[in-house]
């Protein structure tokens, strides 16, 4: 029974490890960037992702920031290897954080940058809280992919969650009222690098 408890306990660890996704190691909230190319050149990627990969992304307090005057919130990067005009689609899509009442996300800008710089995606925006990046690598080489959380949308109604009760048998009963969700600056990311379309 004492060895099934610890398999029982280790199982679960290893499973909230993997939920935690790509999480900042040090401390950079003093890091504080006046444009989106000194911040994608000066600040190392905390992760990366392939094609066909995808993985949470957690913008947390220990974040850097960009404050320019079209661009505000915390950030993280991730690097992207590209190969010249080959096709890429990078969605990023913020997920709730929905404990009790309480239903709080991110407001998610995502920009790709390359090695001088220059932003080379075309951002098309699906919802409050989905952007995706669609264009053609200029040329071989890895990329910064810049995920920042808008908090100029601090505070603002991003989108709504249906309330509901689970009832026994695991059955879940949804009711009429929706929860607003509300934006935050800090939060969890969902990030995929699609493949190739067929």
């Amino acid at each position: 029974m004492k060895n099934r408890s610890l398999v029982v306990l280790i199982s679960l660890a290893a499973f909230l490890v993997g939920c935690a996704g790509i999480v900042r190691k040090e401390n950079a909230s003093d890091q504080v960037f006046l444009d989106l190319k000194s911040a994608a050149l000066s600040t190392p990627a905390i992760g990366a992702l392939g094609r066909g990969q995808s993985s949470l992304l957690k913008i947390g307090g220990a974040a850097p920031s960009l404050n320019s005057p079209d661009i505000k919130g915390k950030f993280e990067i991730l690097s992207i290897k590209g190969e010249k005009e080959r096709a890429f689609v990078l969605e990023v899509t913020a997920q709730c954080d929905c404990m009790g009442f309480r239903k709080w996300t991110v407001a998610p800008l995502a920009y790709l940058i390359d090695a001088q710089g220059k932003t080379v995606s075309t951002t098309e925006t699906l919802a409050p809280t989905i952007v995706v990046l669609k264009g053609n690598f200029p040329a071989d080489g890895t990329y910064q992919l810049v995920v920042i959380a808008d908090s100029a949308r601090t505070g603002s109604r991003v989108g709504t969650v249906a309330g509901g009760a689970m009832l026994p048998g695991g059955v879940f009963a949804p009711t009429l009222f929706t929860i607003p969700m509300t934006a935050q600056p800090t939060g969890t990311l969902f990030v995929a690098y699609r493949k190739d379309e067929k």
